[in-house]
């Protein structure tokens, strides 16, 4: 499995296989805390034809202290690959409003099958 695309971002949406990311970020400026915060999340899989059938995925955010502020969690199922292709490609495109508490750095860890593969972080200040 390849990660082609794993980013946060204003909004996120998936057409018909057709990834679309707007306003990709890695820093939140407020004024007040706490604060909801609209956050998109866009991540575009790559899957080889052996890498075919059910999968679990998993979302973990956590904030500056390390306590977990929301976890995801669901199952892929990747279809064998077209006849014109060797892979599989699968969008997953979250909008979420996350509730941010304190200033400082914010995670979030993607895992397939139980198995860390990406983080991203951001900035809250």
């Amino acid at each position: 499995m390849e990660i082609e695309i794993f980013t946060l971002c204003d909004y996120a949406t998936d057409n018909g296989g057709k990834l679309t990311v707007v306003g990709t970020f890695d820093n939140i400026t407020t004024q007040s805390l706490p604060v909801i915060q609209q956050l998109g999340i866009a991540i575009r899989l790559r899957f080889s034809g052996n890498q075919a059938g059910n999968h679990t995925m998993e979302l973990k955010i956590t904030d500056p202290t390390k306590s977990s502020i929301a976890n995801i969690n669901g199952n892929l199922n990747v279809p064998l690959p077209s006849e014109q292709l060797t892979y599989t490609a699968i969008n997953m495109a979250l909008n979420l409003g996350i509730e941010l508490k304190t200033k400082g750095v914010y995670k979030i860890e993607f895992h397939l099958d139980n198995e860390f593969q990406s983080g991203l972080s951001f900035l809250v200040r």
